[in-house]
């Protein structure tokens, strides 16, 4: 995959931008819908459904269209996102298990899924039986993640999941976990409400912004956290 993206960037950027633009946006298209099923058949997994409005709202009724990322983003965010044997990351917002499918492909300890809908949590819970994975490593939680506890988490995934409330209550509970445990953190946003993140998680400094079509991925670390192994 790094060969992939070194390559799409030694495409001049005005082709770049033909091939992504309404021209080349059908072709584009195409090419994801493909890729994406067989990336499913690849891991045995059902991920690719209709784009529905959410089944289930969050406690501030902010919950968003439940729409996968394509795999081959998540791909790219993969190779650009080094995980080791310490951490644990944790997909918010996971639906049917596409995110936690591809990081479970990673040398972190456990990967976990949390999610509202129960009925996305069954299919989930159907794919990893035929996951062509490391099963065993994958968590799923059926909960309203403005009210999940988090514990030891160190990377979190967020692709619009729900607006700025929701958010905002997670991030708060996000801190106070990095508070009782102290921890270096990563957080994965992509989405239309990461003026949330800058304008009142003053723990997390932006880190790296990856540049997929908007909304762009933008990568936060927590700020001067130390993990208990004393590594930053």
């Amino acid at each position: 995959m790094r060969a992939i993206h070194a390559c799409w960037h030694l495409i001049p950027a005005p082709i770049r931008y033909f091939l992504g633009g309404t021209l080349g946006g059908g072709f584009v298209h195409v090419f994801r819908r493909n890729f994406n099923r067989h990336m499913d058949r690849h891991y045995g997994v059902v991920t690719i459904k209709p784009d529905l409005p959410p089944a289930v709202q969050t406690q501030f009724d902010d919950a968003l269209q439940s729409v996968p990322s394509d795999y081959l983003r998540l791909l790219i965010l993969r190779q650009l996102l080094p995980l080791n044997a310490d951490d644990i990351f944790a997909d918010i917002g996971s639906g049917t298990g596409r995110v936690i499918f591809v990081f479970a492909h990673t040398p972190c300890r456990q990967v976990r899924g949390i999610e509202l809908d129960p009925i996305a949590i069954e299919e989930c819970r159907a794919n990893i039986a035929t996951f062509r994975g490391p099963a065993s490593k994958i968590k799923l939680f059926c909960a309203d993640c403005a009210s999940f506890q988090f514990t030891d988490e160190t990377v979190l995934h967020f692709y619009n999941p729900f607006g700025p409330e929701t958010l905002r209550a997670v991030l708060n509970n996000l801190h106070a976990s990095v508070e009782r445990n102290p921890r270096r953190v990563r957080l994965c946003y992509r989405g239309h409400f990461a003026s949330v993140i800058d304008g009142e998680a003053k723990w997390l400094r932006l880190a790296r912004t990856i540049k997929f079509r908007s909304p762009r991925m933008l990568i936060y670390e927590s700020a001067g956290a130390v993990a208990p192994n004393g590594r930053p």
